[in-house]
């Protein structure tokens, strides 16, 4: 190289190896920024799972007359899951046609018939919160003869359930059970 360039690169002054560490550092914060990125991506993901709701439900059917106890049946929900669940809407099918409660499918299946005054049916309110490990009973019915608790559980292996719900990010979830008695 001829000795006047040397003098004249020289004469700017420049120093070279902070210049390479200039560019090393700028090309460092570009990757940094790009895995920061995937990282925040990541832990909004983990974040949201770890506030799930998981649905369960539960039919329960005693057909046995023992002492004082009547045959019941009786259907709950519970949020397995470690998030609440934010009720959006929920229903009973049978036969194509669609219920808010349980007791209305009784007095239309099994019109004349009485059952226990111990009835008890439950809605929920829209917007309602089921919290983690909260269970919702949403009918219990107790019979004071056991043919027409038989009836009611061979009317539940038709009976369906849907429940939407959202998550505390606003994720829309859907619980469905196609017949509530599995036997």
């Amino acid at each position: 190289m001829d000795c006047s360039v040397c003098c004249f690169l020289n004469s700017l002054n420049i120093d070279w190896i902070a210049i390479f560490a200039l560019v090393v550092a700028i090309i460092s914060v570009i990757i940094a920024v790009k895995y920061n990125r995937e990282t925040l991506k990541l832990t909004e993901v983990h974040n949201k799972k770890s506030v799930e709701p998981l649905m369960t439900d539960l039919y329960i059917s005693k057909l046995v007359i023992t002492d004082d106890k009547k045959p019941s049946q009786a259907y709950q929900i519970k949020n397995c899951g470690f998030g609440p669940a934010i009720i959006k809407s929920y229903f009973f099918e049978i036969d194509g046609k669609k219920y808010i409660n349980v007791n209305d499918i009784f007095k239309q299946y099994f019109k004349g018939q009485n059952y226990s005054a111990l009835t008890e049916f439950f809605t929920i309110a829209l917007e309602h919160v089921i919290a983690p490990n909260e269970t919702l009973s949403l009918f219990i019915f107790y019979f004071d003869d056991v043919k027409l608790a038989m009836q009611f559980d061979e009317l539940a292996k038709r009976l369906s359930f849907q429940l939407e719900f959202e998550t505390i990010y606003k994720e829309p979830r859907r619980f469905f059970k196609e017949k509530l008695n599995i036997r």
